[in-house]
């Protein structure tokens, strides 16, 4: 609900919470810290991704990103699909699922564990 209007909001259209305001903070000093800033960044439209985005922008240095609709309650395969188009040469992306074999791996069951890029250092 929009505290101003009293309107319910989209799910889309939701702000930042306070906790994902501290969660922005926390993510911007991460990366300021490991030094492996994104050479690329696709991003929802959602208000709150694009909120969060530029409280980190506001902290660290990031390329401009793009914005995608479609990333948006996107499923896992679909992020997959867009990481694979993506992704630099030479990058690497960790990813962990919960499924004993790939025929039993559903959307949303993937976590991304790490992605490491030719520019981050070992």
């Amino acid at each position: 609900m929009n505290r101003c209007t009293g309107k319910l909001l989209d799910n889309h259209d939701r702000p930042l919470s306070l906790r994902g305001q501290r969660a922005a903070a926390a993510l911007a000093l991460a990366l300021e810290r490991r030094g492996n800033l994104p050479g690329a960044i696709l991003c929802s439209t959602a208000v709150r991704a694009r909120e969060t985005l530029e409280r980190v922008a506001g902290k660290v240095a990031l390329p401009e990103a793009r914005f995608e609709r479609e990333l948006y309650l996107a499923t896992s395969r679909t992020l997959l699909e867009r990481l694979e188009h993506n992704l630099p040469t030479g990058a690497l992306v960790t990813l962990r699922f919960e499924a004993s074999c790939w025929r039993n791996w559903a959307d949303g069951s993937g976590e991304l564990i790490e992605l490491f890029g030719p520019r981050d250092r070992l």
